[in-house]
Parts: structure tokens; sequence; C-alpha cells
């Protein structure tokens, strides 16, 4: 929360709701020196993982971000090794880009189909 407060002019934050209740955090936000949009953060209590919120949260996130600020293409970062992480992001079409710093991966979702 302390991120999405010192990038609020370029971060998109959003809770994850199970019906009423708190299950996770979803942010994405502009790199200006890159003109890309990100995905930044996607986090799910450990106790509500593995029921499909993140996937559908992830999903809607991009719907939002589509349709508020009519992006092309969206970027984002998995650690080495996170292969759990990995398999969700090309679950919903995030295509590695080959491309490897600081330990992350990069992946990129086309919003142009």
């Amino acid at each position: 929360m302390a991120q999405a407060y010192a990038y609020r002019k370029t971060a998109y934050p959003y809770a994850i709701y199970a019906d009423e209740t708190p299950v996770g955090f979803l942010m994405f936000g502009f790199y200006e020196c890159r003109n890309q949009y990100t995905l930044w953060k996607l986090l799910i209590d450990k106790k509500h993982q593995n029921k499909g919120y993140g996937r559908a949260a992830l999903l809607l996130g991009i719907e939002q971000m589509k349709e508020q600020y009519d992006i092309r293409e969206l970027y984002t970062g998995v650690f080495l090794g996170n292969e759990a992480a990995e398999h969700l992001y090309q679950s919903v079409g995030f295509q590695l880009t080959g491309l490897i710093e600081n330990g992350m991966k990069e992946l990129r979702y086309s919003c142009v189909k």
C-alpha cells in the first residue's frame, strides 16, 4: 500500500475480494522511462491460494486497464524458479520475451488480438 501511495500518479491498485472477504491485492503501474504499463503486484493471501482468485483478478484487472487506459501491451516479471507465477501469467496470455534482468524473466501480454 505504501508503494501505491508513493507512486500514486502512475500506480493502479486494486483490492481483491471473495464476496466480502479481502483475499489479495493487485497493482498495475506505468513506467514512464520505458513508456510501458506493467503488472507490479499480484498477491493472494496464503489461505486463499489455489482457488482461482489470482487468475480471475488478473483477467479482470487487465480488462479494466484496457478499457480505462487503452493499453496495447502489458509487461511483468517473474523471479527465476517461480514456476507457479510463470504458469499463471502464461495461462492468461503473457509470453516470455527472452529478456532476463535482475534475476527475473520478462513477460509481455498483447492486448491487441
